[in-house]
């Protein structure tokens, strides 16, 4: 069994190719509102996976493995957070942005939307972070400049989570099948009781094998 494998995802249009093996492996992106906030985790009363074939309607008829429809809304599969609020930024000697959330409970590779700090430029937008303790974070990547004077609310994106089930298609024979098939993702997240926002990523499998 190969180690768990950390995909994050900015953006999803359909056209995103992830990667997998027979292991655990997360796909992480933000889920936004019209008004351009993120949304957070008390703003969803369900958030329902399917997982399909791309290419070939006929198989399987009831999802991978039977996953269709399956709410995994806070169950460890899919997880999403609520607001925290900055109070401190700062910036390192290469210009990387870290920002002070006190007890944010957060792990490396999470990807988190940071909105309305101000003052502390190139700190708003949608990262993946690194944990220095557990009141600071920082994002990677980033280039700031300025001072932080105010202000600041960060949200952890939906983790969704694949496992090593939801990779892999059985025949009767016991051979994996899907290697070079395109999964489908569908990601149904109901906000605020009625708007539904469906959302898809294709992904593919490699070194599949037998199933023992």
């Amino acid at each position: 069994m190969t180690t768990a494998s950390i995909i994050q995802l900015l953006d999803l249009h359909g056209d995103d190719l992830i990667v997998g093996e027979r292991s655990t492996s997360r796909i992480a992106l933000i889920l936004t509102a019209e008004t351009g906030l993120p949304i957070q985790a008390s703003q969803l009363t369900s958030l329902k996976l399917s997982l399909s074939l791309r290419d070939d309607t006929s198989l399987p008829a009831l999802g991978i493995n039977g996953v269709l429809g399956v709410d995994i809304l806070n169950t460890g599969r899919g997880t999403i957070g609520n607001e925290k609020t900055v109070i401190a930024g700062s910036l390192t000697a290469d210009y990387a942005v870290r920002l002070r959330i006190a007890n944010h409970g957060y792990s490396s590779g999470d990807l988190v939307a940071v909105r309305n700090v101000i003052g502390l430029r190139g700190a708003n937008g949608d990262w993946p972070i690194t944990v220095i303790d557990n009141d600071w974070i920082e994002l990677q990547a980033s280039l700031g400049s300025g001072t932080w004077s105010s202000g600041g609310g960060v949200v952890k994106g939906l983790h969704l989570t694949l496992l090593p089930a939801d990779n892999v298609i059985v025949d009767p024979t016991g051979i994996a099948i899907g290697e070079t098939e395109w999964h489908t993702a569908t990601i149904v997240a109901v906000y605020n009781t009625t708007s539904q926002f469906p959302m898809e990523v294709q992904y593919q499998v490699a070194n599949l094998g037998l199933i023992i």
